[in-house]
C-alpha cells in the first residue's frame, strides 16, 4: 500500500498551516493557534474538490478565492497589516475582479 509523502497527509498539511500562521502571527503559542488551524484545515478541505475539477482556468481561479477566504479569516488573527502583506505577494488581482469581490 503506497502511502502520501507527510506534507500531503493530514498532519503534513496542519504542519504547514500552523507554521504559516505561526509565520505571520509570532507572538501566538501552538494552544492559540489550534482552533484557526483548525478551521483553516477544514475550510481547505471543503474548498479543494473545486480546485481539482475543471479547465486549468477555473482551477487556478479557485486556488486564488481559497486564498481570499483564508486570508480574510486569518486578518482579526493577525492584524490587517499583516494579512494585507501576505496578499500583496500574491499575483494582482484585476480591478474588475477585486470589485466582484467587494461586500455589497
Amino acid at each position: 500500500m503506497d502511502r502520501l509523502p507527510f506534507h500531503n497527509s493530514p498532519q503534513g498539511i496542519q504542519a504547514h498551516l500552523d507554521a504559516l500562521l505561526a509565520t505571520y502571527w509570532p507572538h501566538s503559542t501552538s494552544e492559540q493557534r489550534q482552533l484557526p488551524l483548525l478551521v483553516s484545515y477544514r475550510l481547505f478541505l471543503a474548498l479543494l474538490p473545486l480546485a481539482l475539477q475543471g479547465d486549468e482556468e477555473l482551477q487556478r481561479a479557485i486556488v486564488r478565492e481559497m486564498k481570499v477566504v483564508l486570508y480574510r479569516y486569518w486578518e482579526p488573527i493577525m492584524g490587517k497589516q499583516r494579512a494585507s502583506e501576505v496578499r500583496s505577494n500574491e499575483n494582482p488581482v484585476p480591478a474588475e475582479e477585486q470589485e466582484q469581490r467587494r461586500d455589497p
